[in-house]
């Protein structure tokens, strides 16, 4: 911590503290190790940030992006094996890079993979959705079945379903026979009967 404050100050007396005020580098520096621990490990710590802030071309975009950055950068250098260069190969030396991705777009793009908390809370919403749908489903296939099996005696179950063994009908196969012969209608019926 005693460096990052010694960085700080030299940066403070630097021209490029004209660009960035003081605040800027306080604000990044309060939190930076526990917000962005993966970063940390690769040593891109706060004076790393603060050298690849001196090279950024658009400062208005740095300063738009830098925090969501650091979430990217932070994202994809959580497992760093996956990390790739743009010809496929492993990043040798972490922090360098990523200081280069600063220095040469003013910001740190999207990894592939990447899901904010709000696109997370979608899909799991989404999936929700879809799996109470499926169980929704499930019952009212369920309830026609029980439904239509209590209207036909075990004979004509028997006949329907093409059953020719002594043993009584299993309840996967009457099922998968309910499926095809009944279901399936109910289904077309229903898709070309929408209100109903």
């Amino acid at each position: 911590m005693e460096e990052e404050k010694q960085f700080l100050t030299s940066v403070e007396k630097s021209p490029f503290s004209q660009r960035l005020s003081d605040e800027f580098f306080v604000q990044v520096a309060d939190g930076y190790e526990t917000r962005w621990p993966n970063l940390i490990a690769v040593g891109f710590d706060v004076p790393a940030f603060i050298n690849a802030a001196k090279g950024v071309r658009d400062i208005g975009l740095f300063l738009n992006t830098w925090e969501q950055s650091l979430e990217y950068a932070n994202f994809a250098w959580s497992n760093p094996a996956t990390v790739k260069d743009n010809e496929g190969k492993p990043i040798r030396i972490p922090h360098t890079w990523i200081s280069g991705c600063f220095k040469r777009s003013s910001h740190y793009p999207r990894p592939i993979n990447y899901r904010t908390p709000e696109e997370i809370a979608q899909e799991q919403a989404n999936q929700a959705a879809l799996k109470a749908h499926a169980e929704q489903e499930e019952e009212r296939f369920s309830r026609a079945f029980k439904e239509w099996r209590s209207q036909h005696p075990e004979a004509e179950l028997r006949q329907m379903s093409k059953w020719n063994f002594d043993t009584s009908i299993p309840e996967a196969h009457l099922r998968n026979t309910f499926r095809e012969l009944v279901w399936s209608q109910l289904e077309k019926q229903k898709i070309q009967q929408p209100g109903e």
